[in-house]
């Protein structure tokens, strides 16, 4: 398991949406590190209900996140959605969810 992973991204990864629940009822952030990059990689059964789970629990749709900590690879979990006609994205986009060059690009 990655340093940086945390009980939530676990139980995400390993696609145990009671847990994801009971660790969100108990207070984890949601927030804390890229188990929302696990969610999002594929469309599957999982993804929308735990996705409704996170978001009911405050996660932030259009955090940015690097590769490596690298400058020049920001991203967000959007751009990381395999399927761009699939559930995962529709569901994120309905919920407000950004690419990256949305959220960096000069407004109309």
């Amino acid at each position: 398991m990655p340093e940086k992973w945390h009980a939530l991204s676990t139980a995400i990864l390993a696609k145990r949406l009671d847990l994801v629940e009971l660790l969100l009822v108990h207070g984890a952030d949601c927030n804390l590190d890229k188990g929302i990059l696990t969610t999002v990689r594929k469309d599957m059964d999982f993804a929308i209900p735990c996705l409704k789970l996170l978001c009911a629990h405050g996660l932030q749709l259009n955090r940015v996140f690097t590769m490596f900590d690298e400058p020049g690879t920001e991203f967000t979990a959007l751009d990381r959605v395999e399927d761009k006609k699939g559930a995962v994205y529709t569901y994120l986009r309905q919920q407000g969810a950004k690419h990256y060059k949305e959220l960096t690009s000069p407004r109309k």
